[in-house]
C-alpha cells in the first residue's frame, strides 16, 4: 500500500513535499498580501540548497471541505489534474488537497536560515528557521505522486 506521508525531524532540511503552515502569502492570485497560508513545497531540494537561491515554489494546501460534495470523489480518486489529494493528516484537521493552480514563489528568507548547513556527507542544505511550521511531509512515494501530478498538470499527459 502507498505510504503518502513520513515523519521528519526538526533538524532535517527543507525539502520538496514539506507541508508548511503559516506561510506569508505575497501573490495576489492566492490571497491578500500578509495572509497566512498552508503550503506544500514544490521546488526540488537541490534547487533550494543552491547558495544563490532566493526563493522556492510552493502551492496552497486547502481543506477538501471547500469543494462541492459532487466533486470530492474525483479529487480523492486522483482524476483532477490540478490537485493532489491529501488524506487525513492530523495537523491539517481533515482531508485536504494541494492546488497546483496556486503555485507561487516564496522568499527563502521567510522560511529558512540564510546560512547553509554542511551535512556529514558534505552536502550543503537549508534549514527551516522555525521547524514547528512543518506540519507534514511527503514520503518518497508521495514525492513520486507529486512529480507525476506536476507532469500531468503541465502537459495533460499521463
Amino acid at each position: 500500500m502507498l505510504q503518502l506521508y513520513r515523519r521528519r525531524g526538526p533538524l532535517e532540511p527543507i525539502s520538496q513535499g514539506d507541508i508548511l503552515k503559516g506561510v506569508n502569502c505575497v501573490d495576489s492570485a492566492t490571497g491578500p498580501e500578509g495572509q497566512r497560508n498552508t503550503v506544500m513545497v514544490v521546488s526540488h531540494g537541490c534547487e533550494i540548497d543552491k547558495p544563490s537561491a532566493k526563493s522556492c515554489y510552493v502551492a496552497d494546501v486547502k481543506s477538501l471541505e471547500t469543494i462541492p460534495e459532487n466533486q470530492k470523489g474525483s479529487i480523492r480518486q486522483g482524476k483532477v489534474a490540478a490537485v493532489i489529494y491529501l488524506p487525513l493528516l492530523e495537523p491539517l484537521g481533515g482531508e485536504s488537497f494541494v492546488d497546483l493552480r496556486t503555485m507561487y514563489r516564496v522568499q527563502l528568507s521567510q522560511l529558512c536560515a540564510s546560512e547553509l548547513r554542511t551535512e556529514p556527507n558534505g552536502d550543503r542544505v537549508r534549514m527551516l528557521t522555525d521547524p514547528s511550521i512543518r506540519v507534514g511531509a511527503l514520503s518518497d512515494d508521495g514525492v513520486t505522486v507529486l512529480h507525476g501530478q506536476l507532469i500531468l498538470f503541465f502537459t495533460r499527459r499521463k
